[in-house]
């Protein structure tokens, strides 16, 4: 829908896309003398809505200003597996850690990780060291999916000059970063400095002190500081929550773009064999805003490929950079 001489515009959409037997490598046991084997992964579905408006607030003589603005939702599903997956897939892991997951009812991609045992208020249940004691069976820790997307975008333009500028938004997912794991284990995270490296009882916890009359634990507040070899097993293992702990929040906000362009005058290509020639200079990935839990990577960073194992994370990932650059645009 379009109003106001198209200066104000809506566009909405809904989609339900069902996707059968498509193709897809697992991995597999190289004891059984394949590393991966292809195979129909099964039937998975996604929804989602999508919004765009465009608007140009501001039209006056040779100057104007649009903006716009889109937003979008997905909601993903494994409908079924083939039966002899057992209703789980493993679509990219480390052998006996965190690894992400196609399962039957849950989101495509979500991950399953080692965590403390807790009780029932909450509570991290520690040994007689002060560790968190992880819980023997990994658990379902959340998904490779956004919440949402949004995007902005502005430009002002003025004659043959426009100014572009395009903010991305994502919020909500998970993905694996070795970045955080390798510097807990070498203490150069912010987060290892806690309690300035000195002895500490972990936050939050409880030791078992004993069993009632019928064999369940009582426990009480943990009062077992972590010394200085404790201090390193802990940030080592993850922290307090663990393998949990090195899924990072891949929500951000990033200054995907900014344009500078100029558009030279047709008087001036009139006794030449052109009929145009812009001029721009550019910046891309100028700045990047993270949750404050992401102090380690760029969220779009990724070393397992553009697919669905790309999702997974990085691993080491070089960082990511800043791009300027300048282009001439001509037309015959």
């Amino acid at each position: 829908m379009a109003f106001l001489q198209n200066r104000l515009s809506f566009d909405a959409a809904f989609y339900n896309r069902n996707t059968d037997k498509q193709i897809f490598s697992l991995n597999m046991d190289p004891a059984t003398g394949y590393t991966a084997q292809n195979m129909n992964l099964g039937k998975i579905r996604n929804r989602g809505i999508e919004f765009l408006v465009n608007a140009t607030p501001v039209k006056v003589g040779d100057f104007q200003w649009d903006i716009n603005w889109n937003y979008t939702k997905n909601w993903s599903k494994v409908i079924k597996l083939p039966e002899e997956l057992g209703g789980i897939a493993t679509i990219y892991g480390l052998s006996g850690g965190t690894s992400m997951y196609a399962i039957e009812g849950e989101p495509l991609g979500v991950f399953k990780a080692y965590v403390p045992k807790m009780t029932e208020d909450g509570k991290i249940i520690c040994d007689n060291e002060g560790q968190p004691i992880a819980n023997p069976e990994q658990q379902i820790v959340g998904s490779m999916n956004y919440k949402y997307q949004m995007g902005f975008g502005t430009t002002l333009t003025y004659k043959g000059v426009s100014l572009t500028a395009n903010l991305d938004i994502r919020r909500g997912g998970l993905l694996y970063s070795r970045t955080k794991d390798i510097t807990y284990f070498t203490g150069n995270a912010i987060q290892t400095a806690y309690n300035s490296r000195n002895p500490f009882i972990v936050p939050n916890s409880v030791q078992q002190v004993g069993t009632d009359e019928h064999d369940n634990p009582i426990y009480a507040e943990n009062e077992t500081p972590l010394d200085e070899t404790g201090i390193f097993t802990y940030w080592d293992a993850g922290g307090a929550m663990l393998d949990r702990s090195f899924l990072v929040d891949k929500s951000y906000v990033k200054l995907r773009s900014v344009v500078l362009s100029w558009t030279l005058p047709s008087k001036w290509l009139a006794k030449t064999f052109l009929s145009g020639v812009t001029l721009s200079a550019f910046g891309n990935n100028l700045f990047l805003w993270t949750p404050k839990s992401n102090t380690f990577i760029d969220p779009e960073t990724t070393s397992f490929g553009n697919d669905l194992e790309g999702n997974y994370g990085e691993y080491s990932a070089n960082p990511s950079s800043r791009k300027f650059g300048f282009n001439v645009q001509v037309k015959f």
